[in-house]
């Protein structure tokens, strides 16, 4: 009898367990610092999606796309703002938008994770390794981290800027995602 009800109640499982969906929500950043002549500057990506599907119980199905509108580019100074939409930085009229595509999530514990992934940005792809924390709480969930990724992979800060004389070659990403749970058709 035992096993004629583990039986049935095994029939009654869906025959898949999906990874819940997420949206981005307003209260998002994605952040970054570079260096000029060893000093911090910082800058920040105004306009960008995040697209998740994530449940920590279910990773072989967890998946993330973030776009980037590279044409909200802040660095909080007009000057600087000008000249980085040219050519030999990120090329607005080119390269309009960035996007990371993950293929990976590990669990580090403690509610962290790690996620692998492409990056593209200005018509050149790199892999990445992006660490971040999640917490989730009903409807709504966070995912932050920070990682730091080298601008000349994609080409960022050619000819002269190319050395790491003036503009140091390493740019440290942080984001701070808000989350709203997207409902599904069942």
């Amino acid at each position: 009898m035992f096993r004629l009800a583990l039986f049935c109640l095994i029939l009654l499982l869906p025959a898949s367990v999906v990874a819940s969906q997420w949206r981005q929500a307003a209260d998002s950043k994605l952040e970054f610092e570079s260096t000029f002549e060893g000093a911090v500057i910082p800058g920040r990506f105004r306009e960008f999606d995040t697209q998740l599907c994530f449940d920590p119980q279910v990773l072989a199905e967890a998946s993330i796309l973030v776009t980037v509108d590279i044409t909200a580019t802040d660095m909080f100074d007009q000057d600087i703002n000008d000249e980085i939409a040219g050519p030999e930085w990120f090329d607005f009229a080119t390269y309009p938008q960035a996007t990371f595509r993950s293929d990976g999530f590990t669990a580090l514990g403690d509610g962290r994770y790690l996620m692998r992934g492409e990056l593209e940005l200005k018509g050149q792809r790199a892999r990445l390794e992006v660490p971040f924390s999640w917490q989730a709480d009903g409807d709504r969930a966070r995912i932050s981290g920070r990682f730091e990724t080298n601008r000349t992979q994609f080409e960022i800060g050619s000819g002269e800027w190319l050395t790491s004389d003036t503009i140091g070659w390493l740019v440290k990403l942080k984001f701070d995602v808000g989350l709203d749970h997207v409902a599904t058709a069942d």
